[in-house]
């Protein structure tokens, strides 16, 4: 049975040999862990998939569309990466349970990449007028479904609807059940608190949010929660422990493949709470401006800004020694966050191991706190990849929430006073001679009380 998730060697730290192993295990895992979700699902391909073709507002949209004979019908809008085997075995399932779905890729329907970016490319309209035709051409009523950043187009689609059917006697849609949503403008520098998107606080319809307990988003959703809740939303809540993401086809946890075979059981009930909550017709108020946005990702080395105090830890290592920091006065400390389901937390660590290579003589620490991932599943990577640095474990990611990441890899840069002095949201070269000389700079300066 697969254990963990999948991830990739990082290149330049291993030898021909070692690549060419990594590559025909991850080709194993690729393989089994597709037969083994299906199995999971107890559905196979079949011929009950079709593809409609809908003109609406001088375009083309393409739908894959599972029929069913209830009277639900979920309408599936791709998250900014698109569906995969995952999402499209889930959909039969729901069919399955007769419940129609209709799936739409917004960005592939208009040929925009694929990636988190396109989410925020789409206004509601075009969700919008598919909720109409969905219920004009099956009379049903509409659900609304994703994952991640495909909250952004959905919400704003719902917006929109209301806008359209102001004048309804009876609204059809039921409201919008939500894995993981990420509704952030940009991601935000570390110290900094996320800025969500304005229809965040703007939505008001019926809401079910299904949380993955080990995504590095889920210490936000107290705040996401708040901002919905703003606008007059509904929202219900479950956490799915022990699950990275339902829908990350490399999160091969026994707990994600057991909720993907038994949670599409769930949505009729789900969707009966949602259809008996209240659904305004009347839109919430915009009151958030809407401004320019930044990509957020940082790409070199950036001063800190926030409340410049640590916060305090007490973990364990990879070898079971607690490790417990309170004063990091008198030297350099850098605190890497990451998972090795996270490709650029992994592509890193080469660079991290030289950094700390090439700072030996100089009063620093390198420290590295694993997002909740199970003690079997690191040390398995850690057989195959050199770190020559401390792996604490963070089970659950407390810690991690405790100092504000939103994303991984999160690295904090601590100067000799104790204080936080740089911090980057994404990989960087860690040991390029720009960041060197920062960090032995830092070294340098003399502590304060």
């Amino acid at each position: 049975m697969l254990k963990g998730p999948r991830y990739p060697a990082p290149d330049k730290i291993m030898e021909h040999t070692a690549r060419r192993k990594a590559c025909l295990m991850k080709a194993m895992r690729n393989t089994l862990s597709l037969l083994y979700t299906l199995l999971l699902l107890l559905v196979a391909v079949d011929s009950r998939a079709e593809s409609l073709e809908l003109e609406l507002l001088e375009e083309t949209l393409t739908i894959e569309r599972f029929p069913a004979q209830g009277k639900q019908l979920v309408l599936y809008v791709a998250p900014g990466y698109g569906f995969n085997q995952r999402g499209t075995a889930t959909a039969r399932a729901l069919a399955d349970l007769g419940i129609e779905v209709w799936m739409l890729d917004l960005a592939e329907n208009f040929f925009i990449p694929h990636g988190n970016e396109s989410s925020h490319h789409f206004d509601g309209r075009y969700v919008a007028v598919v909720i109409e035709q969905a219920h004009a051409q099956s009379g049903k009523n509409i659900t609304l479904l994703t994952s991640s950043f495909g909250a952004i187009p959905v919400l704003r689609g719902a917006r929109q609807w209301q806008r359209n059917n102001a004048e309804l006697k009876q609204p059809y849609l039921n409201g919008a059940i939500l894995f993981s949503p990420e509704l952030y403008r940009s991601i935000p520098a570390l110290g900094e608190e996320p800025e969500f998107e304005p229809i965040t606080s703007a939505t008001n319809i019926p809401l079910m949010i299904y949380q993955s307990e080990l995504r590095n988003n889920r210490w936000q959703l107290d705040k996401e929660v708040q901002q919905l809740q703003q606008g007059g939303a509904m929202v219900y809540q479950k956490i799915l422990p022990d699950v990275v993401s339902f829908f990350y086809e490399i999160d091969e946890l026994p707990k994600t493949l057991q909720t993907l075979r038994e949670l599409p059981k769930e949505f009729p009930r789900i969707i009966k709470l949602l259809q008996t909550t209240p659904t305004p017709l009347t839109v919430a108020a915009l009151t958030q401006p809407v401004t320019e946005r930044s990509k957020g990702l940082d790409i070199k080395l950036k001063k800190y800004r926030g409340n410049k105090t640590p916060q305090p830890f007490d973990l364990v290592n990879i070898d079971g020694q607690r490790v417990v920091r309170k004063d990091f006065r008198g030297k350099v400390t850098v605190v890497n966050f990451w998972a090795t389901w996270c490709p650029p937390c992994i592509e890193e660590i080469p660079m991290l191991n030289r950094l700390r290579q090439k700072m030996q003589d100089r009063p620093f620490e390198l420290l590295s706190i694993n997002f909740g991932q199970e003690k079997a599943i690191i040390a398995e990577f850690l057989q195959q990849v050199q770190v020559d640095f401390p792996v604490l474990l963070d089970e659950k990611g407390r810690t991690a929430g405790e100092w504000n990441t939103v994303v991984l890899p999160s690295t904090y840069v601590i100067g000799p006073d104790g204080r936080f002095a740089y911090a980057v949201n994404a990989a960087i070269e860690w040991d390029s001679p720009e960041v060197v000389k920062a960090l032995e700079r830092l070294a340098a300066s003399q502590a304060v009380d």
